[in-house]
């Protein structure tokens, strides 16, 4: 019985194996005489299933440049206690076990969100796609600390371009060259204006000073920071610093939109400087609008499963904002124009990456090309 079994079974295998290989192969063709793109076919998406999956087994060769080195989560999670015994953070991560106090960069100071002060800490960006793919996993830490010899070795294996990020006795963010001058310019924002995986010589705020040392630029921006996290830091400056502000720049980022919540409408953050800039006399002001990448060439940044392709376009709040602004008689600034202007220049949409270290912060060359804007303007 089972042997008339086995035999009936292996008759049906023979006889519907091959018509469904044909019928692969026939459709596949068929999508192709008839212009469609070879991916619309079932029989390639079949074919390109299964090499994904041996490709994602394949070994990497340790001298290819183009390969993407971390590929396991393992190889992070074997060392999590170890992360967390030396307070290194692992941002953009599902590892909340690492964000303790002692890696934390951040501190509450009268209900605002402020960085620490005289802190130095080093970020460095890893080599991985395991998350998402415009926003790459950082790993930072104190840069006085001296690493377990695993966690040292993980980071040199798979990091890219260590940094390092230094605040001052009132918590704001370094400006290099050091200057000390009575006319104030003040630089807030969140993370954007701070300048995330910049040197400290890197940011806005130093490339501007590094060009107009008649005036003092202070660096106020917060990692992580609200719109009214944002307002609190630079009232604080104020005060810090002496109350001569000769400019504000205020960089705006998306995420500065948060109806219900305070300063969370474009209006009033507007307001909110034009108040600021009247009490303290401020002779310029400047707004810039700083998007995420996607909504700056969704075309090359929206993929499908991934936050960028849910992210609000935020086109109402947008216009709203640049409105506010220029009724206010404030200057302003939209980042797409740099990237839009960077990528007709060289020719290639892709240009524009060369702007972003992440999927909304700036890379070196991407904030000289702001800095050379504000200048111009």
């Amino acid at each position: 019985m089972k042997g008339r079994l086995g035999r009936g079974l292996a008759a049906v295998m023979l006889t519907v194996l091959p018509a469904a290989l044909f019928y692969l192969v026939a459709e596949g063709l068929y999508a192709l005489s008839h212009g469609r793109s070879p991916s619309l076919s079932l029989g390639y998406q079949g074919v390109a299933l299964v090499k994904e999956t041996f490709a994602d087994r394949a070994p990497l060769h340790p001298g290819d440049p183009n390969a993407v080195p971390l590929r396991d989560a393992g190889e992070i999670e074997a060392l999590l206690a170890s992360f967390r015994a030396d307070a290194v953070g692992l941002g953009n991560t599902p590892y909340e076990e690492l964000k303790t106090e002692e890696a934390s960069i951040h501190l509450e100071v009268d209900g605002c969100k402020r960085q620490k002060p005289n802190m130095r800490f080093s970020q460095i960006q890893l080599f991985t796609t395991l998350f998402e793919p415009l926003d790459p996993v950082v790993a930072f830490w104190d840069s006085g600390r001296t690493l377990n010899p695993e966690v040292a070795a993980f980071i040199r294996r798979y990091g890219f371009r260590e940094v390092h990020l230094t605040t001052n006795r009132f918590g704001d963010r370094m400006t290099l060259p050091e200057v000390t001058r009575e006319a104030k310019v003040i630089v807030g924002g969140d993370s954007v204006a701070n300048g995330v995986m910049l040197n400290d010589d890197e940011t806005l705020a130093s490339q501007l000073q590094a060009r107009d040392p008649a005036r003092q630029y202070i660096n106020t921006g917060v990692n992580g920071a609200s719109a009214a996290d944002v307002i609190c830091a630079i009232e604080a400056a104020v005060r810090n610093y002496g109350d001569r502000i000769d400019e504000l720049i205020y960089v705006y980022c998306e995420n500065d939109f948060e109806t219900g919540q305070p300063y969370g409408e474009p209006e009033q953050v507007v307001d909110w400087i034009a108040g600021f800039a009247q009490r303290h006399a401020v002779g310029k002001v400047t707004v810039v609008y700083a998007p995420y990448f996607y909504n700056v060439l969704p075309q090359l940044s929206r993929f499908k499963g991934y936050r960028g392709y849910f992210f609000p376009r935020h086109g109402d709040e947008r216009h709203r904002l640049a409105e506010a602004a220029k009724s206010a008689g404030f200057g302003y600034l939209d980042y797409s124009e740099i990237a839009l202007e960077e990528s007709r220049e060289a020719g290639t949409l892709f240009a524009a990456y060369a702007l972003f270290v992440d999927h909304t912060h700036y890379s070196r060359y991407g904030t000289r090309r702001l800095a050379d804007r504000l200048t111009a303007e």
